[in-house]
């Protein structure tokens, strides 16, 4: 079966590439690729974008058809007020075509030491309305607390809060960004939790936070969860994958994601990080 994924296309950068240098692209899935940064202003702490909204974007939305498995939304906020008029509309449309679709929604809305970073009103349609439709969500540790009305400090707190979400509506969540008291200093946990049970990837944590790392993640841990159907499996490719590609960036001297150079280590990622169950 041929996996197909739907997939936001909002960076410029030269690191981010043309579709086939997306990240599920390169583990063989086929990428369509949406702009959805010429839907709304953005402000990516480098620059900032103004767009001229083309009906063609919003037509792109609603014109998904058989054969579209994943839709991958990684920024809902960027749609508002059209959030609840494209993407919900668009994941019931592809779910009406092909019941096995699946929808990953990387809620994003802020972080620890930047608090709240969308405009009044999106963390609120995030819980209420957008993670409820998703099948699968990325929140990182900030967002976590927020989407479950709680402080997560340890890991059985981490768990606790993940269940509270996942009673609203998806299935899997991966948590990145996890600091507990459990977390020795410089290392930085993810997490990953669904049916089958709940696991941690522990890596160092490296002294840069380029942006796009969220929208990184998202696809490349949808990538190998579709691939696999482990979520587990699909957390050791992930931390892999990222870690390596931050030490691309790195070593490239550039806060610019370099996606390109890290081909390889997305293609193939080094076993690394060997997870550890949870439960």
């Amino acid at each position: 079966m041929q996996l197909s994924v739907v997939q936001e296309s909002r960076s410029s950068q030269s690191g981010a590439g043309p579709p086939t240098h997306a990240p599920p692209a390169q583990v063989s899935l086929v990428v369509q690729a949406l702009p959805s940064l010429q839907l709304e202003p953005f402000d990516t702490g480098v620059c900032v974008h103004t767009p001229a909204v083309q009906p063609s974007v919003v037509q792109s939305f609603r014109s998904l058809q058989f054969g579209v498995d994943t839709v991958v939304d990684e920024l809902p906020e960027l749609f508002a007020p059209l959030g609840s008029g494209v993407v919900l509309e668009t994941v019931a449309r592809v779910k009406e075509l092909n019941p096995l679709g699946v929808y990953c929604c990387d809620p994003v809305m802020g972080d620890v030491g930047r608090g709240m970073f969308v405009r009044p009103g999106i963390p609120e349609f995030m819980r209420d309305e957008v993670v409820p439709a998703a099948d699968v969500i990325t929140p990182n540790h900030f967002e976590l607390d927020f989407l479950s009305s709680r402080e997560a400090s340890t890991v059985p707190d981490v768990l606790e809060a993940v269940d509270a979400v996942r009673a609203t509506g998806p299935s899997t969540v991966l948590i990145t960004s996890v600091l507990t008291d459990e977390t020795p200093e410089g290392s930085v946990d993810v997490i990953a939790v669904s049916d089958e049970g709940a696991w941690s990837s522990r890596t160092p944590l490296l002294p840069i936070s380029p942006n796009g790392c969220g929208d990184v993640t998202a696809a490349v841990f949808l990538a190998h969860l579709l691939r696999s159907g482990s979520a587990a499996t699909a957390l050791q490719q992930v931390t892999s994958t990222v870690f390596g590609i931050l030490e691309k960036t790195i070593e490239a001297g550039t806060r610019e994601i370099q996606l390109v150079a890290a081909q390889d280590v997305i293609a193939t990622p080094p076993a690394r990080f060997e997870p550890t169950r949870l439960r």
